[in-house]
């Protein structure tokens, strides 16, 4: 091979060596800019109490804001009343190998959860991320998470997607005929307010309650509290009830029925919803209700008591001022699914700032104070700030799914008179006593 030969050669080696050398380089620089393979599609199958305060159509924007942010994670809600929400979780939670659902509804069952292993404690899977939650937290609703249902056992098993207080809702017009001016105070206040209400106008009854299935034992701690009396004893290990102000509660709400005060409805009304649609129908002059009635009985589409209604805080006792009732609603991450993580993401994206804005464009009141503070001059915030300040009752503990049942056996039986009000009483203190004492 010639001289000029071997230059060339060199010279073409030098040539496929930079080409190479190309070919690599823009390699590496296209997979470093091209975006990445999306992973598997994921499914968040989230079981939930469909209750009623518009909870549906909330979780269903929620979702699509969410699968907007994140395309590969869809959303599918799983929804039904509390009792079949319960026994589809404790169907899962017996059934053993991998969950059907990779969230739970966080309400009246976090400890039979808890102790079936079925969910886990996010102070212990992800504590930076709750830290960073609780950061942004409203004062309200990180008191929540220092009680049932979210802090069981030492750990905090779920968090609030709602933090609701009852308010007092009543028909303006129907006071002002009546000759009364603002809401009552006191048990035999509201009693006389319902006698002069009764027969106001046809159709419409004094007051709108819910005295049945799992609303029961969200009213029945209320009215004992108004009575002087309590639910529990203050470390929930026995009821306080069955004595003179429990029987003086009872005899309050029998009263109610047999005067006709309350719609006949109230006895067998499951939902929140129901008593919702009672009054802005415009069956009922008073009732109780979650801050999401505000928004609608300002919609003249559903409402036919646009312009006629006030809002306050509930009637209270000799001791508080107002009583009412305290129902954090929240989710809990389902264990051993492989979607831990995009669960996390999940509850995080409720607090996150579009979300809460969201809350309060709807009159709800956010969860986190940046957005609690932007919104906090609305109307229904006034009122809840106001409420807020009152003596609050939290009406579960651990065993809360098994003592509505015990409640519904014997509460509304002694209203309709099918019982003597002590011998409901005597059952239900007994009963409840008894699922207190196991572990």
């Amino acid at each position: 091979m010639t001289q000029k030969n071997e230059e060339k050669e060199e010279e073409m080696k030098k040539e496929r060596f930079l080409f190479v050398m190309m070919v690599v380089l823009l390699t590496v620089a296209w997979v470093a800019v091209s975006p990445c393979k999306a992973a598997d599609p994921v499914t968040l199958r989230i079981l939930s109490e469909e209750i009623d305060v518009d909870i549906p159509g909330r979780f269903a924007t929620i979702g699509k804001m969410f699968e907007a942010k994140h395309p590969n994670i869809k959303v599918e809600f799983v929804l039904g009343e509390v009792t079949d929400t319960v026994t589809k979780a404790h169907m899962d939670m017996a059934a053993g190998g991998k969950p059907s659902y990779d969230l739970a509804y966080c309400f009246i069952m976090s400890a039979d959860l808890a102790d079936g292993n079925y969910i886990i404690p996010l102070d212990t899977a992800f504590p930076k991320e709750l830290e960073e939650i609780k950061k942004g937290l409203t004062k309200s609703t990180a008191d929540t998470l220092k009680a049932y249902p979210f802090f069981y056992n030492g750990h905090v098993w779920g968090l609030p997607f709602s933090n609701f207080l009852e308010f007092f809702f009543y028909r303006t017009d129907l006071f002002k005929k009546a000759g009364l001016s603002g809401p009552p105070k006191t048990n035999e206040e509201f009693l006389n307010y319902c006698r002069k209400l009764k027969g106001i106008e046809p159709g419409v009854y004094p007051y709108m309650a819910d005295w049945n299935d799992d609303n029961l034992i969200e009213n029945w701690p209320i009215v004992l509290e108004r009575f002087g009396t309590s639910m529990w004893n203050q470390s929930y290990t026995k009821s306080n009830f069955n004595n003179e102000a429990g029987l003086k509660a009872l005899q309050w709400m029998k009263t109610l029925y047999d005067e006709k005060l309350i719609a006949p409805d109230a006895i067998t009304c499951m939902s929140h919803e129901v008593k919702a649609k009672v009054f802005e129908s415009g069956q009922a002059a008073m009732t109780s209700n979650f801050p999401f009635l505000y928004s609608r009985l300002n919609d003249p589409k559903r409402s036919k008591v646009v312009g006629k209604w006030g809002a306050d805080i509930l009637w209270g006792s000799a001791k508080h001022r107002s009583i009412t009732i305290s129902v954090p609603l929240g989710l809990s991450i389902v264990k051993g699914t492989g979607h831990e993580k995009e669960a996390l993401e999940f509850m995080k994206f409720i607090y996150s700032p579009e979300i809460q804005d969201y809350y309060g464009k709807g009159q709800d009141a956010p969860l986190t104070q940046e957005v609690y503070d932007k919104y906090k001059k609305n109307d229904v915030l006034v009122l809840f700030e106001k409420v807020m300040n009152t003596h609050t009752v939290m009406p579960f503990n651990r065993k809360a799914f098994e003592e509505y049942k015990v409640l519904n056996k014997y509460i509304p039986n002694a209203i309709l008179g099918k019982i003597s009000l002590k011998e409901a009483l005597d059952k239900c203190s007994k009963e409840i006593d008894e699922l207190l004492a196991k572990k």
